[in-house]
């Protein structure tokens, strides 16, 4: 029970630094759009990167440890495609490294929610309901992610 705190306190550190991270590339953005505006210039449409860095690799994987998805990342404007993400994984061994532990963690953020989704107090059915497929997809995630951790248990039984 003593871990819990920490993990939900580490979550929600990872939750804001994401946030601040997006807000400040937000900021940087705008005022870039307002000086190019200003100096009458026509502003060069987005585009999404198609290099790989290690920085934009580490922000995938604080993505998913925090509990996000790799398609909710992919929606955010000037992110990537998920085909691209996908190459990256094929390319670079170091950045498949580090994805599969983001996935790992994800799975257990995923476990944290569960039990806080499962803690709210609901009085209205409908509420009770949604919650409930909430935690079985939760479920369902985190033992696909880590079925050592989290799938079914299997036991064999030799006869004869």
């Amino acid at each position: 029970m003593a871990g819990r705190p920490k993990t939900r306190a580490k979550r929600e550190a990872a939750q804001a630094k994401a946030m601040e991270m997006a807000a400040e590339m937000k900021a940087a953005e705008l005022m870039a759009e307002q000086k190019a505006g200003e100096e009458g210039e026509v502003p060069e449409p987005r585009r999404r990167p198609c290099h790989y860095t290690e920085e934009t690799g580490l922000k995938i994987c604080e993505w998913l440890a925090i509990g996000k998805s790799l398609a909710a990342f992919c929606r955010e404007p000037g992110s990537l495609s998920q085909s691209t993400v996908h190459r990256w994984l094929l390319a670079y061994g170091d950045f498949l490294e580090k994805y599969k532990i983001a996935r790992e963690v994800q799975a257990d953020t995923l476990v944290d929610e569960i039990v806080e989704i499962a803690d709210a107090n609901t009085a209205d059915v409908n509420e009770t309901q949604r919650n409930r497929l909430r935690v079985d997809t939760r479920k369902w995630v985190a033992a696909k992610q880590r079925p050592k951790k989290y799938g079914d248990k299997v036991e064999a039984e030799i006869t004869g």
